[in-house]
């Protein structure tokens, strides 16, 4: 298994942790979506929402690096009701930064382990 990873071109990695990016930012944001959808009209939700707003989805921009906060972020987003063309145009680069990242750490600890 070990001989088949590391033949694995370093792109190929990337677009698989871009596509892991996106897709569970989108799940995320569709969480908060489908929460506040079934939720009951509160005075809080709609101050948490507003809240939210004000930042938008830029807020995924500052908090997607720390584990736990973005997927609250992401979550928050969708529960706002960002437009999911918005928070998609700010994930799309977040996520390519991300997988760039991982990739060249993951390759790295990889070789490092391997003594490549």
């Amino acid at each position: 298994m070990t001989d088949t990873m590391a033949s694995w071109p370093a792109g190929l990695l990337w677009v698989g942790l871009f596509a892991l990016g996106v897709v569970r930012g989108l799940g995320y944001y569709a969480i908060g979506r489908v929460a506040t959808s079934r939720a009951a009209p509160d005075g809080r939700v709609a101050a948490a929402q507003e809240r939210v707003r004000r930042f938008g989805a830029r807020s995924v921009l500052v908090t997607y690096p720390v584990y736990g906060l973005a997927g609250a972020t992401q979550v928050a987003n969708g529960a706002a009701r960002i437009g999911p063309a918005r928070f998609l145009a700010v994930l799309t680069p977040v996520s390519a930064c991300w997988a760039a990242l991982q990739t060249v750490v993951g390759v790295a600890v990889w070789q490092a382990l391997l003594g490549g």
